[in-house]
């Protein structure tokens, strides 16, 4: 398949994607402080409600390359908006007054020695949770195109995706598996999945 006959391809594909996303922005990352690696969830139990005091869990980030560009999900703290760097568990409390207890952000960063177009449609977040997502195909709703260029080594960071839960779950974040990374540097169509897993539970005794 040719390059352009394989970017009509892709055209086509986002444009009867469904479920309107988020504008994505540039910029460097806040480097945040080391926040120690603490033990992933063993027993949580899905669907208690959740008390005034309780728990969340949260991964460090995951990164995967796809097409010579490095793909990376991060937490960011709900409380002093630091990036999570290892894995840790954050005690809630009602004072603490959460805006959002999850935060996601999505870092795209060129390592190739080209430059990169990246495709995706406007009708899709970037990250979603398998068990919230929306049907993915609605034909008669026109979703638009975006292209973002990365020159080598730079770097565009998402808009922060926020999700609130009343009850506990334990869960995974996953990256859109319809954004598209040219020009293509391997016969592979698409990238391989990249997740993160998350948690949110009562306060233990």
């Amino acid at each position: 398949m040719t390059h352009k006959n394989r970017f009509l391809f892709y055209f086509t594909c986002m444009v009867l994607l469904s479920g309107c996303g988020e504008e994505l922005t540039t910029g460097v990352t806040k480097g945040g402080t080391g926040n120690g690696g603490e033990g992933k969830p063993i027993n949580v139990v899905d669907g208690q409600k959740l008390n005034e005091r309780y728990e969340i869990w949260l991964s460090k980030p995951v990164s995967a390359h796809c097409q010579g560009v490095k793909r990376t999900l991060s937490f960011i703290h709900p409380i002093n908006s630091e990036l999570i760097q290892e894995d840790q568990w954050i005690k809630i409390e009602s004072k603490d007054e959460l805006d959002q207890q999850i935060i996601a952000q999505v870092r795209w960063k060129n390592q190739s020695d080209q430059p990169k177009t990246i495709i995706r449609s406007s009708c899709e977040d970037l990250v979603s949770i398998d068990e919230l997502s929306p049907d993915s195909f609605k034909p008669n709703v026109r979703c638009d195109v975006k292209t973002v260029t990365l020159n080598k080594n730079d770097v565009y960071i998402a808009e922060e995706y926020p999700f609130n839960f009343k009850y506990s779950t334990k869960a995974v974040l996953s990256h859109n598996e319809t954004v598209q990374f040219l020009p293509e540097e391997s016969n592979m169509l698409g990238c391989d999945a990249l997740e993160i897993p998350f948690a949110l539970q009562n306060e233990q005794n």
